[in-house]
């Protein structure tokens, strides 16, 4: 039976290669985390492709931080 409930966590709208966005959106966020540096996405220590609260999707990513960014 397929899920109905919505997928946890914040959709930014970053996409996946837009580093840019992702460091930018990190330095505002008070709940940016860095994740373990084997799980590194991106060049940039604080951005949300590294932030361990970050979950991959197939186009982009979801933030579960518990203080996400607004």
């Amino acid at each position: 039976m397929p899920r109905s409930d919505p997928a946890p966590g914040l959709d930014l709208g970053i996409p996946r290669g837009d580093h840019a966005a992702a460091t930018a959106q990190a330095a505002r966020c008070p709940g940016f985390t860095p994740d373990d540096e084997d799980e590194w996405a991106a060049d940039e220590a604080r951005s949300c492709f590294n932030c361990r609260w970050r979950r991959w999707t197939p186009a982009s990513f979801r933030c579960l931080a518990p203080t996400p960014p607004t």
